[in-house]
């Protein structure tokens, strides 16, 4: 067994930088956009915030997509395991989500399912395009809670790493 992921993403979300290690070295850099609210981990729906900690890929998709947002995902949408055992035991803990919820979170997570979205903590968080390109040297404070990457950066990530990919994001 290897001492290293084969791929692994490390988001540092005061560089607005994202780094894919692919086999222990440090692939491509990426520029990266946050959510609305950026300071500090999510908490709960709707405080538009990116989490931080260790999360893995569950979930890839291809566009278009469709409702009143789609377009905001670009080409492709990369979900996120949020919330993870990590952020339910800490929302329990605080009074955050009744116990129902936190049993519900730990079983969808232990057994390989995708975490409910539809708790106090929310969800749907992920790696995700524009609608067209955003400005570099702007604001990158554009998302509800995900990560956003300019549209050919992440088609090309996307064909790169797998379900199960880890993604540390750092302050």
């Amino acid at each position: 067994v290897p001492a290293f992921e084969e791929h692994v993403l490390i988001a540092v979300k005061r560089h607005y930088k994202m780094f894919y290690f692919q086999r222990g070295t440090r692939h491509t850099t990426y520029e990266i956009a946050l959510s609305q609210n950026p300071i500090g981990h999510k908490v709960m729906r709707g405080d538009n915030r990116l989490p931080e900690g260790a999360y893995r890929i569950i979930q890839k998709a291809r566009g278009p997509f469709g409702g009143t947002y789609g377009a905001y995902f670009g080409p492709v949408w990369i979900r996120i395991d949020y919330p993870n055992n990590f952020d339910a035991k800490t929302a329990l803990q605080n009074g955050l989500i009744p116990r129902c919820d936190y049993d519900r979170i730990i079983e969808a997570n232990n057994s390989g399912k995708w975490p409910p979205k539809n708790t106090n903590l929310g969800g749907g968080i992920g790696l995700h395009g524009w609608n067209g390109l955003w400005d570099i040297n702007g604001n990158r404070h554009l998302t509800w809670g995900c990560i956003s990457m300019q549209n050919s950066d992440i088609d090309s990530l996307y064909s790169q790493i797998p379900i199960g990919t880890k993604i540390i994001i750092l302050p």
